[in-house]
């Protein structure tokens, strides 16, 4: 894989984070994907399970045709309910403010 995956501290990780809801029309490449991918496989699991299965494509809507599911070896019964949107941010998302926690008991 030729992509990389830049580090950044914990803290810079978390009070940065925010809700991207614009992007650019371009398509993120495949080696790109590729790294996010293998990068989210390493999240912890109930169990250890590691249910992953990825279906990459550009058509979400087409994942619930009978068709697709036939192809994909999807049940017929089961619905395609969280696709994974990568893209490109428009421009800067600036972090979205957060509500300062409310500390009920400290024992």
């Amino acid at each position: 894989m030729s992509e990389t995956i830049d580090t950044m501290q914990v803290g810079t990780a978390i009070y940065g984070r925010c809700s991207v809801r614009a992007y650019r029309p371009e398509q993120v490449e495949l080696p790109a994907l590729q790294t996010l991918l293998a990068a989210a496989v390493r999240a912890p699991t109930a169990m250890h399970g590691e249910p992953w299965q990825f279906v990459m494509g550009s058509a979400v809507a087409a994942l619930n045709t009978s068709e697709m599911k036939s192809e994909l070896g999807i049940p017929l019964e089961m619905t395609a309910i969280a696709p994974i949107i990568v893209g490109i941010p428009r421009g800067e998302t600036m972090p979205s403010p957060r509500k300062q926690p409310q500390v009920l008991a400290w024992r």
